[in-house]
């Protein structure tokens, strides 16, 4: 009988404890009537200063949770504007939106074609946000500048395209940022041997990727035999092709292994490696083409996809820059005219859990 009301006792304690966590959770920390009333609560809150702590790498303050609260009302308003004046996101600009971020990511990374849907899914949840919460982030992004856009188009368009001398005097103080790394593009046949624990399955590759170079080198297609052997599903289809891959990149020679990067950089056109084992498996690379490392000068074309020059790169980004300002200013001054017709009500004692 003792042993049952123990376990009765900590069941109600429990179940105490959960109550009590979820009650702090649904507690009010504002309230926000632009058109309807819309609560914010510490489980809206909380998240959002855990990605700021992240961010600073520093507790918040209260100072510095009403801080972020702010950010959460003000973006209660602009949704509730654009909801009142018919401003919407269509499917076919957030697919726009997420098609751009998988070029911009993949640039930054060093990449020369775009990002797959698979490869930004997987650097999304490795930033640590679900799908849903980076659409959302994404599609509240697309509204804020359709909504400003609606409302201060003027602001926007009276935005200047530099000039030629602003964009070379931009190129001249910005030199290094300019200069592109050797580019490889190559093709591979690879075999994952990531789940191969057992010493015989590992000797079973080794052995199927030495009998596939032997296959090579009496003649046989590379393209054919990455597309019979290779386990890549992006790039057997493709005879095997990888694309451009510059040396500078961070992220492949960080998943691959430098060992491997530095071998296949040493490859000259029309070159095959012999088996290269990396990080995820074995490879054979066969080179196509290289691009060696330069300065790339301010009338040229941008390799290694020669689609513009440098002096367009410059002034779309400086133009682009410039538009965001606009952007941001005008966005200050419609939130504090909503401000002022606004119910707003913060409670301030529950951003301290």
């Amino acid at each position: 009988m003792k042993r049952v009301l123990s376990l009765l006792i900590l069941s109600l304690l429990a179940a105490a404890a959960l109550s009590a966590q979820a009650i702090t959770a649904a507690k009010q920390v504002a309230t926000v009537k632009l058109t309807r009333m819309e609560n914010i609560t510490v489980n809206q809150l909380k998240p959002q200063v855990e990605a700021w702590e992240k961010t600073y790498n520093k507790t918040s303050t209260k100072e510095d949770r009403l801080k972020v609260l702010d950010g959460l009302i003000n973006r209660s308003l602009l949704e509730q504007a654009a909801e009142r004046d018919k401003v919407v996101v269509s499917d076919a600009e957030l697919k726009a939106k997420i098609d751009e971020y998988k070029k911009l990511t993949a640039q930054q990374r060093g990449l020369a074609r775009d990002l797959t849907d698979a490869e930004l899914q997987s650097l999304v949840k490795a930033s640590g946000l679900s799908w849903d919460a980076f659409t959302r982030q994404l599609k509240y992004g697309v509204l804020v500048s359709s909504y400003v856009r609606a409302k201060r188009k003027a602001d926007i368009d009276a935005v200047k395209s530099p000039t030629d001398l602003e964009c070379r005097e931009y190129y001249d103080a910005n030199k290094k940022s300019f200069f592109v790394d050797d580019f490889l593009r190559a093709r591979q046949i690879y075999l994952d041997t990531r789940a191969l624990t057992a010493k015989e399955d590992r000797e079973k590759a080794a052995k199927q990727a030495d009998d596939i170079l032997r296959q090579l080198k009496s003649g046989a297609a590379f393209t054919d035999l990455a597309a019979k052997y290779s386990e890549d599903t992006s790039t057997k289809y493709k005879g095997g092709e990888m694309g451009w891959l510059p040396r500078d990149n961070t992220a492949l020679p960080q998943s691959l292994g430098k060992t491997f990067w530095d071998a296949i950089f040493k490859l000259k056109p029309g070159e095959t490696s012999g088996v290269i084992t990396s990080n995820i498996g074995l490879h054979i690379v066969e080179c196509e083409e290289v691009i060696p490392a330069r300065l790339v000068g301010f009338d040229e074309k941008v390799p290694p996809r020669y689609e513009y020059n440098v002096k367009e790169f410059v002034r779309a980004n400086l133009l682009a820059a410039r538009q965001q300002e606009a952007l941001y200013k005008a966005l200050d001054d419609i939130i504090a005219d909503l401000r002022k017709t606004a119910e707003i009500k913060v409670f301030g004692d529950n951003v301290t859990w």
